[in-house]
């Protein structure tokens, strides 16, 4: 996967328009006290393993996928920045989609842009276990829905938890069940520290 199309999602013109949800997504901030950190990895049935290196001795972290016995270095971040985990998820299930679809990468990236950015509904209030839980269906309202497939009622989950070492602790795509259908999940793996 490029860095090129992952840092897309880090240039994103959230300044003027950003709500609550897109705030807490795509903070930034100095991520060394929680790394490393490893990430289960499921999309459409293909298990693996999300991982970002404690860093170096020039600050950067290595984030890597690993699939079966065969690990892909991704790239290497300042551990000062966004989240690359949740990069990678969307940029994941937006090239599945563009696959499936025969739909433009492009279009489909900005539409869930647009809405993650157009989400100015408070963060619900953590439930009992000091979770919080979003679900944004990024297509309902789509003009081009019907071209979509089951992608159409794609709904991302986003899981946060302050008292995590990242508080995006759960990630997860599904379209729903029925003929084809779509899941995919990124789910942090606690460490004993």
């Amino acid at each position: 996967m490029k860095w090129l199309l992952l840092a897309l999602w880090v240039l994103l013109p959230f300044a003027a328009s950003a709500g609550p949800l897109s705030d807490t997504l795509f903070r930034t901030g100095d991520m060394t006290a929680a790394l490393p950190l490893r990430f289960a990895h499921e999309d459409d049935g293909t298990l693996g393993e999300l991982t970002l290196s404690a860093p170096d001795a020039e600050g950067r972290m290595t984030l890597s996928h690993s699939v079966d016995d065969r690990t892909r270095p991704l790239g290497a971040l300042p551990a000062e920045g966004g989240n690359p985990a949740l990069l990678f998820f969307l940029e994941t299930v937006v090239r599945r989609m563009a696959e499936e679809t025969g739909g433009s990468p492009f279009y489909i990236r900005n539409r869930i842009r647009e809405a993650l950015v157009a989400d100015t509904t408070p963060l619900p209030e953590p439930l009992p276990a000091g979770r919080t839980e979003i679900v944004v269906a990024p297509f309902a309202n789509d003009p081009n829905r019907d071209r979509m497939g089951w992608f159409a009622d794609l709904r991302l989950g986003f899981t946060l938890d302050e008292a995590a070492p990242l508080p995006l602790v759960r990630l997860s795509a599904d379209t729903g069940a029925g003929a084809g259908g779509y899941h995919s999940s990124l789910t942090l793996i606690a460490e004993d520290r």
